[in-house]
């Protein structure tokens, strides 16, 4: 029966098979959203048997489940994987919760705010543009002359800046 949880478990046993209790365990699914990662499922702790377990409602056929245990004084880390397969009568659907009417507004309104932000962008980049090339010197000042330089062979030209008097 769809929207039911289902289980998912995991046992921790030492070198020796014996099962490891009172173990923090961590559950991750695979799961698709911006490219393949892990995503959190859930947290048990073992019980005397090294089980631990969590509820999981299915909303796909199948799901690959990591299972994590980080270690302590005398175990170590150990990370455990498996494929789950569901019936597809056991999966729920994915429901949306907004209605309609909240995802047309948001339709209509966010190419308007992704326009404002680019607008506000090209001002920003127009703005340090602008600022840059005021700031960049000028070759000569603009109280100083050039005259040529007397000492200057025929056919070279080389050229002096003078400062005006008073500077």
């Amino acid at each position: 029966m769809p929207g039911l949880p289902d289980h998912v478990s995991a046992r921790l046993r030492d070198a020796d098979g014996k099962p490891v209790g009172n173990a923090p365990i961590t559950f991750w699914l695979d799961v698709e959203l911006l490219g393949s990662r892990k995503a959190f499922a859930g947290s048990a702790t073992t019980d005397a048997t090294g089980t631990a377990r969590i509820p999981l409602t299915p909303r796909q056929q199948t799901y690959q489940v990591y299972a994590t245990y980080t270690g302590d004084d005398t175990h170590l880390t150990i990370e455990g994987t498996a494929v789950l397969e569901f019936p597809p009568e056991r999966v729920t659907p994915v429901q949306i919760v907004a209605p309609p009417s909240q995802i047309q507004t948001l339709r209509t309104v966010m190419p308007r705010v992704m326009g404002i932000v680019v607008a506000i962008l090209w001002l920003f980049f127009a703005a340090a543009t602008t600022y840059v090339v005021r700031s960049v010197r000028r070759p000569a000042a603009p109280n100083s002359t050039s005259r040529e330089h007397p000492s200057s062979k025929e056919g070279e030209t080389s050229w002096v800046l003078d400062q005006q008097a008073g500077e």
